[in-house]
This record gives structure tokens, C-alpha cells and sequence, in this order.
């Protein structure tokens, strides 16, 4: 949940900003920071409307909106430069030594039409600046009553005041002189039409006025106190940020303004810590060697994305209980720049169930039921994902007329443990198989036990929660939903009563996923979804799949199926539709675990650890012609994807995969597999 409910739109500049007085240089112009910014303040939504070119310099800064949950979707790319400035610092101020006029963006003027002002009408506040080209329009805007906030900066004529500040609600501007000479030169911007001004100057804080009332906020103290990126943009964006959030919570005017300055002269204290000046070297060397700037670059230099410094802001991860008071766990990674995670299929443990029989006859030796092999690999994963399908209770009384229905002891928590497993989704139709008790005893043991779960919980909102992982400066995040039976014994979960997410109508998880989208840099959302027992993927499974993608999932993982289905990669994504089961009866069927290396430019390689579940065990195949024969039915399976012989999972873009002849490998006539006669 965000602090405010403040909604924030950036209408104008983009630029790339180069700070060669060896500052921070992310991302670039006044209406791309006051978004990017808002969004770290505490924004409920954030988003970005103006024009780009078509260069590198453009890619840059889409790329670092999108990362960073700004939202773009009334954005245009039009053929031509992107704009860009170089800035230094001199004397304490900023100074603009090349800028390029906007770019194309200076040349093409801005026409809001219709669907433009309603797209407007649905933030609480516009915020644009005088070198947006935007000032033709801002008459539209208010007439159909959008707030406007403008940054006039410090070299706007009193001509172009008289010609813009009419339209203004909240004035912004940076001016250099007196405590007299500042409220005089606010009282000026306000007798010409804004609600609010506000003047920046840089060491000695800031000075607004109400048309009543002058607030002082002096600068947070700093070893060194410079005039930067943090001063400016960063108070803007906080400062609106926490005033309409206050005054939407019916908090005074005079205590707005004044707790909203105090915060936002904290916030811009904390981006002037957050880059030191040898992490801007370490950028600017980078620019010069060959005149570029990635995401990639600047997480290298600071060791963390604008997500978990976003975190650290707002006070969510200053240690590991606060962190885990807001669904964030901790966790070192095994490799520096990477998170490296593993995911497995449906796990049953029942206790009068084939798997718990065996494990109780090697005197629970845990390696003679899993390989070493695999467990070697999920307990050296930085994350090991499961689905949970059993309830693990010593309470409740299974569900009348369901025929199979899974219970496990609360002391076989250990054999979780033992696997390395640190999340586990609850989204599927067998947790709730002995009731309420034992689902509400299944989530207290797992909080015992330290291993996170998604998709289930005690009420809606636990069951609805995100979980993140924060991983070598790089956020993860899970969610989980099921459709996964036409009976519906598994209750979705209400306000007040515990149970699952469900997503026979995905609306719901839609919003659920992208509002954990625009928390993270990378999503994984499973689904519990699919017919049993079938290798081959439905119409619906890809319909939602491409859904779950397009909402802001990075990748989605299926259950239920207890089959290997295939994998397809989209435009937004891969969506791999059914990982089978993992360690569920004495069935033999094709299993393993879905290996994914994540960095700050996202999924780097996706891989495929080759097992087959059988007898009770589930081993891994040591042998490369049994190998090759579990890829190329995995290829087999999949609309367009190549496995080669190390399990590397990569897009075939030759049209040539075929799916028809695909053979089922499930061997299910006991019946073992699932519930499919009473569920389904």
C-alpha cells in the first residue's frame, strides 16, 4: 500500500541529464523526476505522458520509467533526436553548459485532445515546467478542472508569468535573493492566479506562500550542501506528494504545508546521501568512455535499484522485522548482481499419502526420496518456489464429498525446510481440505517456520498480499491465484474468514498484479489453473497467462495439470504453463525445476533441471539421452521454445515447434494423481 493516495501525472520534458559536477545524472527532465520521485515519496500512482525520439537516449529513459512503476500508456515515440542536457555546478547552482532544445520533442508542439484532458482528469495533480512545451495547452487543462503544478524555475520573464501563471495551481520556481526580495517575488506569482508558490533556494531551503501565510523550511543539514537534482525535482515530487495526500485525508491546510515541507526538504537530504560523489564518478567515467547510461550502470555504481532505494526511504527495510512487518524479506545471494531462482512443481505431503509412506520407510532420509542433486540445487538457489497442495494440520475434519483431500503433521515442516524452500503458493484446491482450522494452522506454521506463502492466507487481504524478496539490491516479487477446480470446494477467502485467491474471473488478480508490478523489478505470478492430467495447454490458460503478462507480471508459472505442459514465450513475457508435479505420489511422469537467473535487466537465462518422479522419489535424470528425451518433449510440448543439451530454455523464432503429436507421459490409472472424478 502506498503512503498517499496522491495520483501524479508528469506532462512534458524528458531529457538526459548529464551532471558533470559529479552528481547523480537518473533519470532525466523536470516531469520525468517529479514522477519518478513521486513514485519513491509515496505516490498511490505515478505517470509520465510527453513525447520521445527514437535513439538510445529515448530507450533510456522508457526503460527507467517502466522499471520504476511510472506508468506511460499516453506516451508518443516520434522519429528523431531525444532531448538531452549537460549540466555542472557552479558556485553552488546548477548550470546548463549544452542542451539540444528539447530535441524532436521541441519541434513537434503538443495538442491535447478529448481523451487526452479525461486521461488527465484522473490524477489529482499535472505537473509541467517551462521547458516542456506544454504552456499552448494548459488552458484546456484547467477549464475541464485539472489541477496544474508548473516549474518556472529561475529564468522565466514576468512576461511569461503574466502569460502562464494564470492556468497554475501550484507555482514552483528557484529564485536567488533576500527573505524580502523571496516573498515579494512570491507574492507576485499568486496575485497572478496559483492556489500555492513555492521558491527553492538551494542551501537555504525554501520559502511558500498561501496568499496568507509565508512557511520557511530550511535545508535538512548535510556535510556539504549542494544545489542538485534532489533539491529541485525531489522537492517538487514530495511535496505534492504528502500536501494532497493530507489535504485528501482532510489534514489542515496550515499543518499540510508545513509537515509536506518539512518531509520534502527530508526527502531531497536523503537523494543527496543516496549518491555520494564517488558513485557519480563512477558514472560519469561511463558517459565519457562512450557517451551512454543504462539502469544497468547505475545500479552497478550504487548496488541497488530505485525500487529497494524507494524502500529505504520510506523506512520499510531499516532492519529485517520492519521489513518483514511490510512482506519484504532480506536475503543475501549467492552470486553479486544476480538473484538466482528455483521453481518446482506441486508438492503433496499426505500423511497417508505414497510420499510419506516411503520417506517414513528410510527412516525419513529425505536424500533417499529426492535426489541429492536436486536438493543440492534448492538449497543453493537464493530462492526455492513450491506449490503447497496439502493443508499441514493436526486440526479439522476433511470437506464433505470431496474425494481425495491432503493432510500432513505440523513436525513434517521439517521436510520444507530441508528442501531450501523459502515461498510457497497456496493458491490451489487442496489447502482448504480440512477446513478453516487447518488452513489458519497450515499459514501459522509456515510463519513459524520462516517460509513465505502467497495466494492463501487467514483473510483477503493475506491472501491477496505480494511477497517480496530483496536480493543483492535487486527486488522480487510473488503473487499467486487459482482457477484450478469446476467444483469449487476451496473457498476464496473474504474479509473476515480464510481461504484462497481465485482467478476464474482474473479482473481481480489483474489488479493485484499490477499493483505488485509497480512495487518490484521483477514479478513471478503463479496460477493454479488448467485440465488434470493433460499435456496440452488450454485456449484460457493462454488467454489469462497473456493477461497476467500484460498486467505487469514478468513471467507467469502454472500447477495442477500434475504434467509437464509447455512453454511459450509472449510479447510480454513467458508464460510456462504447467510445471507438473514435483514430489506428489508413486506415479512416474517427467518433472524438474524451472532455474531462473535474474539481474537488474531482468530474466538473463531461463533453464530447465531435467527429473523424473517415480515410485515415490522423484531423482534426477543422470543420463543425456534421457535427458535430451525429457527436452524434446518439453519442446514438443511448447508453441516456440528450444532446450539445448544443458536445459537452456531460449524463444525459437523459426515458426517450426508443433504441438499435435505431443504424447501424454502421465501414468495416472490409480487414480493417486489428484481428485479428478469429485473436483473436476
Amino acid at each position: 500500500m502506498s503512503k498517499y493516495s496522491t495520483k501524479l501525472l508528469g506532462f512534458g520534458d524528458n531529457v538526459v541529464d548529464i551532471y558533470d559536477h559529479q552528481k547523480t545524472m537518473y533519470p532525466g527532465g523536470n516531469c520525468v523526476n517529479v514522477s519518478v520521485y513521486g513514485k519513491m515519496a509515496g505516490c498511490e500512482k505515478t505517470a509520465y505522458m510527453g513525447y520521445f525520439g527514437d535513439d538510445e537516449e529515448a530507450e533510456l529513459v522508457i526503460d527507467a520509467l517502466k522499471k520504476n512503476g511510472v506508468e506511460t500508456v499516453k506516451c508518443r515515440q516520434l522519429h528523431g533526436e531525444n532531448g538531452y542536457s549537460r549540466i555542472t555546478l557552479k558556485d553552488g547552482d546548477r548550470e546548463f553548459l549544452d542542451f539540444n532544445e528539447g530535441g524532436i520533442r521541441g519541434k513537434t508542439p503538443y495538442v491535447l485532445d478529448r481523451f487526452d484532458l479525461e486521461y488527465m482528469k484522473g490524477f489529482d495533480v499535472v505537473h509541467s515546467g517551462n521547458y516542456s512545451f506544454t504552456e499552448g495547452e494548459l488552458h484546456k487543462m484547467k477549464e475541464v478542472g485539472i489541477q496544474i503544478s508548473f516549474d518556472f524555475s529561475d529564468d522565466s520573464t514576468e512576461e511569461y508569468y503574466r502569460k502562464t501563471a494564470p492556468d497554475v495551481t501550484y507555482a514552483f520556481c528557484s529564485f536567488d535573493g533576500t527573505d524580502q526580495e523571496t516573498e515579494e517575488h512570491l507574492k507576485k506569482i499568486i496575485s497572478m492566479g496559483p492556489r500555492l508558490a513555492m521558491a527553492s533556494r538551494g542551501a537555504k531551503g525554501c520559502i511558500l506562500y498561501d496568499g496568507e501565510k509565508f512557511f520557511v523550511q530550511p535545508a535538512m543539514p548535510l556535510k556539504e550542501v549542494k544545489d542538485t537534482l534532489g533539491a529541485g525535482d525531489s522537492m517538487i515530487a514530495s511535496f505534492l506528494t504528502g500536501y494532497i495526500g493530507r489535504i485528501k485525508n482532510g489534514v489542515d491546510q496550515d499543518v499540510a504545508i508545513r509537515e509536506s515541507l518539512k518531509e520534502a526538504a527530508a526527502f531531497a537530504a536523503w537523494l543527496e546521501k543516496t549518491y555520494p560523489d564517488e558513485t557519480a564518478g563512477k558514472l560519469l567515467e561511463k558517459v565519457k568512455t562512450d557517451g551512454t547510461l543504462s539502469e544497468k550502470d547505475i545500479y552497478n555504481a550504487i548496488g541497488s535499484t530505485m525500487h529497494v532505494l524507494k524502500d529505504q526511504y520510506e523506512g520499510k527495510i531499516k532492519d529485517a522485522d520492519t521489513a518483514k512487518e511490510n512482506h519484504i524479506y532480506l536475503k543475501d545471494g549467492a552470486k553479486s548482481g544476480e538473484v538466482q531462482i528455483s521453481a518446482a512443481g506441486d508438492i503433496c505431503l499426505e500423511e497417508d499419502g505414497y510420499v510419506l509412506d516411503y520417506y517414513n520407510t528410510v527412516n525419513s532420509d529425505l536424500k533417499q526420496c529426492i535426489s541429492s542433486e536436486i536438493l543440492d540445487k534448492t538449497n543453493s538457489a537464493d530462492l526455492f518456489f513450491l506449490n503447497h497442495e496439502y493443508a499441514i494440520s493436526d486440526r479439522g475434519t476433511p470437506l464433505e464429498d470431496k474425494y481425495y483431500v491432503f493432510r500432513a503433521k505440523p513436525e513434517r515442516m521439517s521436510i520444507l525446510k530441508e528442501m531450501g524452500t523459502d515461498i510457497v503458493s497456496l493458491a490451489n484446491n487442496h489447502v482448504y481440505d480440512y477446513g478453516a482450522d487447518a488452513l489458519n494452522d497450515t499459514a501459522d506454521l509456515l510463519d513459524k517456520a520462516e517460509i513465505a506463502y502467497v495466494g492463501g492466507g487467514r483473510n483477503k487481504e493475506e491472501a491477496e498480499q505480494p511477497t517480496y524478496y530483496i536480493i543483492n539490491g535487486i527486488k522480487i516479487g510473488f503473487v499467486a491465484a487459482s482457477e484450478g477446480e469446476n467444483y469449487r470446494f476451496t473457498p476464496a477467502a473474504t474479509d473476515t474468514t480464510p481461504g484462497i485467491m481465485d482467478c476464474y474471473d482474473a479482473t481481480e488478480y489483474n489488479k493485484v498484479i499490477a499493483q505488485a508490478a509497480a512495487e518490484c523489478d521483477y514479478l513471478i505470478a503463479y496460477v493454479h489453473w488448467g485440465p488434470e492430467d493433460d499435456n496440452q495447454y488450454t485456449e484460457q490458460q493462454t488467454t489469462h497467462g497473456k493477461e497476467f503478462l500484460a498486467s505487469g507480471a514478468d513471467i507467469v508459472i502454472g500447477g495442477h495439470p500434475h504434467v509437464l505442459q509447455g512453454i511459450e514465450y509472449t510479447d510480454d513475457g513467458p508464460i510456462v504453463y504447467s510445471l507438473g508435479d514435483f514430489w506428489f505420489n508413486d506415479e512416474t511422469k517427467y518433472t524438474g525445476l524451472l532455474n531462473l537467473n535474474i539481474t537488474v535487466d531482468g530474466l538473463q537465462e531461463m533453464s530447465f533441471t531435467p527429473c523424473l518422479q517415480s515410485e515415490s522419489k522423484t531423482q534426477y535424470l543422470t543420463d543425456t539421452d534421457e535427458q535430451r528425451n525429457l527436452y524434446d518433449r518439453l519442446e514438443a510440448l511448447s508453441p516456440n521454445i528450444s532446450v539445448d543439451n544443458n536445459g537452456v530454455i531460449t524463444e525459437d523464432t523459426t515458426g517450426t515447434s508443433d504441438t499435435s503429436d505431443a504424447e501424454n507421459t502421465s501414468n495416472t490409472s490409480d487414480g493417486t494423481a489428484d481428485d479428478t472424478a469429485a473436483n473436476e
